[in-house]
């Protein structure tokens, strides 16, 4: 679809710009894009956002990493839901790190967790490196937390302990494998262990702890509704 227009432009703003296109028409097809670009990034979108629409290698770029961040994102969603029906976490859990994370700070709360879960799993108190050696289980992840050291030991101790409670219950997934894995181990700045999991997998699963404490409220009230609306008036 197209449109026809007629304007009216000042010289001085014409010929400034003239020489951009050989074509009238041309010419303002490209300011209009111009505008629109400019109105998109004072909208938020990023430029590689703006460039998809136009440039095919910036749309295959950005279609690529779309579908890699969603994978990633599923992984972690999935992955909440697992250890509810393993009973690795409850909803007492759920309910507790929405009231005490924000749902924007969860996700960095939940990388950190995991790199403390690794630091704990190389500091067996034994000395052994048993808990490095072989995957732990969900009935050693209170023992394997044990030593770990402020914030972690008192105010964020139930946010890991849930975290490890998912991880070690984990099927043969990359997060179980990265967190959980024998002999997976990897370094991060400061020789401390650090847990290579995408950010994308951190937001899914803080996506699918705040999705379930809602959606089991919203079926809390809509059933409590229905059952009330059935009772008979008391007199």
């Amino acid at each position: 679809m197209t449109r026809r227009l007629s304007v009216t432009v000042p010289d001085d703003l014409w010929d400034a710009v003239a020489h951009l296109d050989n074509s009238q028409s041309g010419l303002v097809q490209k300011g209009l894009r111009s505008l629109r670009e400019s109105i998109e990034i004072q909208a938020g979108r990023s430029p590689i956002e703006i460039g998809s629409r136009t440039d095919p290698m910036y749309e295959r770029v950005l279609s690529e990493l779309t579908e890699q961040s969603t994978d990633l994102r599923t992984e972690g969603y999935e992955a909440v839901v697992f250890a509810i029906d393993r009973t690795a976490i409850t909803l007492d859990w759920l309910e507790s790190v929405v009231r005490d994370y924000s749902f924007a700070e969860l996700p960095g709360m939940l990388a950190r967790a995991a790199d403390v879960f690794l630091s704990c799993r190389n500091d067996d108190p034994e000395g052994s490196g048993m808990w490095i050696e072989r995957p732990v289980t969900l009935d050693e992840v209170e023992s394997v937390i044990a030593r770990a050291g402020h914030p972690w030991d008192e105010d964020d101790r139930l946010l890991l302990r849930g975290l490890g409670n998912i991880v070690a219950v984990q099927p043969d997934t990359d997060l179980g494998y990265q967190l959980n894995g024998a002999r997976v181990f990897q370094l991060g700045p400061g020789a401390l262990p650090v847990a290579r999991v995408s950010q994308s997998t951190w937001e899914g699963m803080a996506a699918a702890i705040y999705d379930i404490v809602a959606a089991v409220r919203r079926r809390v009230l809509t059933e409590n509704h229905t059952t009330g609306a059935d009772k008979e008036p008391t007199t």
